[in-house]
């Protein structure tokens, strides 16, 4: 697609304020929908058409595409740029406002070229809405994107990777470089293959209070957890628990294993009890 001619003929610019860099390359929109497995039957998600070229590639391989734009500058020629394809569904609306649970009575799968200022917001949006989804396949700044998938004792390991991988089971498949973009962005891309957890791996009724433990530790991500949690939780229940799951106290979060911190946050919320770890949510 050549960006700037298209750009030029409907009297249009990429927007700043909202992110905007426009794909150019149908093959590289091509190997993204390749790696999203879609299959003819498949109700596809995307968030953020831009000028339609991940759209139109999705809409070629799925039964139906619900694709979001928020930018009103797009709402004119996006249904003109893709007129051939009857399977797309536009919602010209922010993705983040839209009630996502009613979009659909079958599991999504959401492929995106997502805006890199929100593109964690956004992903987290996903997460609350994840028993509707089967898989996602989203391209993020490249730095986030190795957060995301960082393992312990890294300096990419913190909040985003844990979450992330509470959720999903997440792997970068490319990286994807600045040039693919118009205008050129600053920085490089890698697209993220999410596969969702079909079971959430640790209690419905302690997730609030998981994400809190885990935010709050990593305020003082230096810190040893006696430090970076005394203020959270009383000094008597992180000796119980340390003694208890054999984690010691002098160890950093950023050192934890999901499973280690599953076992070390469920005995927290067992000693402290339904009651008093939700007072502790904010």
């Amino acid at each position: 697609m050549d960006v700037k001619k298209v750009l030029t003929h409907y009297h249009l610019r990429a927007s700043q304020y909202l992110s905007q860099n426009f794909l150019h390359s149908e093959a590289l929109a091509d190997r993204i929908v390749e790696a999203s497995h879609i299959e003819k039957e498949d109700i596809v998600l995307e968030v953020g058409a831009g000028l339609g070229i991940l759209t139109k590639a999705l809409a070629k391989k799925a039964k139906t595409v619900m694709t979001f734009e928020k930018d009103k500058k797009l709402w004119g020629p996006l249904p003109e740029i893709l007129k051939e394809y009857k399977n797309i569904e536009f919602i010209f609306s922010d993705f983040l406002a839209y009630p996502l649970g009613d979009l659909s009575n079958k599991k999504v799968k959401v492929v995106a070229n997502l805006p890199f200022s929100i593109s964690t917001e956004i992903m987290f949006h996903f997460f609350k809405y994840r028993k509707c989804i089967e898989t996602m396949t989203l391209m993020f700044q490249k730095e986030v994107a190795k957060r995301i998938v960082a393992v312990p004792n890294t300096k990419d390991y913190g909040v985003l990777s844990i979450l992330s991988q509470l959720y999903s089971t997440p792997k970068i498949l490319f990286s994807v470089p600045p040039s693919s973009f118009y205008p050129v962005p600053e920085v490089a891309a890698a697209v993220i293959h999410f596969k969702m957890n079909e079971v959430l791996l640790i209690p419905q009724q302690q997730e609030h209070f998981f994400i809190r433990v885990v935010k709050t530790a990593f305020m003082k991500r230096r810190k040893m957890l006696s430090n970076s949690l005394h203020k959270l939780i009383p000094q008597e229940i992180l000796q119980t628990v340390s003694a208890k799951t054999g984690i010691s106290l002098k160890r950093r979060m950023e050192t934890l294993s999901l499973e280690e911190l599953k076992k070390f946050v469920g005995l927290l919320y067992s000693c402290l009890g339904e009651a008093g770890a939700n007072r502790l949510i904010i």
